[in-house]
Parts: structure tokens; C-alpha cells; sequence
């Protein structure tokens, strides 16, 4: 196969993969990148991006497992985004992070800043921020803490295992560390540090 026939079955293979997403309610041009399942709501979340050199969307399409078609869960602002979409094993609730992006670093590179934890109702498609930067109660080890991403759901459903940035008093160093935050006393509680490498 010469150059010319590869390329044109790649740019075939483009368009196909563009007409299924939309033909299921994935808006143009937005690419998958995780997917979860809520039993108990029967719903399939995908998070998804539209990356470009200047801007980016994250954002999250919802449907049931008996619909074909996704819709989109609505942000309070354009510029807020979905991320790290963690399941409850027994109610229709989903949570994730929620950043605002500050800009960008390199063409097709963005910074972001956490803003909140939010939860997702599945069965009216409704999101609410739960916690937010300011709500997070620190032991008096730590200066300042963010949640850098969220792993699970404890099962128990009363917390969330995320990774955190944690800062010493009188430090400018940032520690990595696997938590626990607990929903109703909205606290960090660190489990192990992460040395070299986070998630």
C-alpha cells in the first residue's frame, strides 16, 4: 500500500469514527478518554475532551444502558470542566473533580486550577459541588492541601480516596500522598505518602 492509499484510508477512518460519535449524541470534534458504569442507575458516563492549541472542554455525556443516545451533563460555566469520575456501588451517584483552566503552558498543553469535588445525581442528570478548595479541613500538620485526582469510593460510601498536594507550615515544597476525604466532615486523612511518581 503506497503513502497516498494509507493516508486516505486514515482520513475514511476519521470521518467513520466522527458520524458514531455524533450519531450517539458525542459532540463533534470532543474524544473519549474514560468511561464508568453506575449500577444502580444503569448509567455509562464518558468523560470527554476537545483539545485544541488555544483552548480546551472537558465535560461528561450520560446515558442508560437502554438508550443509544449520550446527552451532555451541563457545567455552571464554560469554563469549569468534569474530570476523574469516580462510581458509588450502590446509589445513583457519581462524583468528580471540577478545575478551571488558567491557560495554557505550551500549545496544546493547560494549566488548571481544583476548584471543587462535585457529585452527580444520575437519576435527574444534576451535578453539586460537595466540597470545594476553601471547605477542606487540614490536620494542623499541613499549611494548605488540593485534591490532585480522584481514585474511588470508600465502601462504606462516606469518602473518596484521591491523591492530594499537601504543604508543610513553613515549607514550599508540595508532598504527594494517597487520601481519604471524608464527605460529611469534609477532612483529609493521609493513608501513604507517594514518593517520585503520583496518580
Amino acid at each position: 500500500m503506497n503513502k497516498s492509499s494509507k493516508h486516505q484510508l486514515r482520513i475514511s477512518a476519521l470521518g467513520d469514527a466522527r458520524r458514531v460519535r455524533e450519531s450517539v449524541g458525542i459532540s463533534d470534534g470532543f474524544r473519549p478518554v474514560s468511561l464508568t458504569y453506575n449500577e444502580a442507575s444503569r448509567a455509562i458516563l464518558i468523560a470527554a475532551e476537545l483539545l485544541s492549541p488555544t483552548s480546551f472542554e472537558g465535560c461528561l455525556f450520560v446515558r442508560t444502558s437502554s438508550e443509544s443516545r449520550y446527552s451532555k451533563i451541563p457545567s455552571a460555566s464554560a469554563s469549569l470542566h468534569f474530570c476523574d469520575v469516580v462510581s458509588s456501588t450502590t446509589r445513583p451517584t457519581a462524583y468528580c473533580r471540577v478545575v478551571k483552566i488558567v491557560g495554557p503552558i505550551t500549545a496544546g498543553e493547560f494549566s488548571s486550577e481544583w476548584l471543587s469535588i462535585a457529585a452527580i445525581d444520575l437519576d435527574q442528570r444534576t451535578v453539586e459541588n460537595i466540597i470545594t478548595k476553601e471547605d477542606l479541613v487540614l490536620s494542623e500538620h499541613w499549611a494548605s492541601g488540593l485534591i490532585f485526582a480522584l481514585h474511588g469510593v470508600s465502601a462504606d460510601e462516606a469518602a473518596l480516596y484521591c491523591t492530594c498536594g499537601l504543604q508543610k507550615k513553613g515549607e514550599t515544597r508540595i508532598e504527594h500522598w494517597l487520601c481519604r476525604v471524608r464527605l460529611a466532615a469534609k477532612n483529609i486523612e493521609t493513608i501513604c505518602r507517594l514518593e517520585g511518581i503520583w496518580f
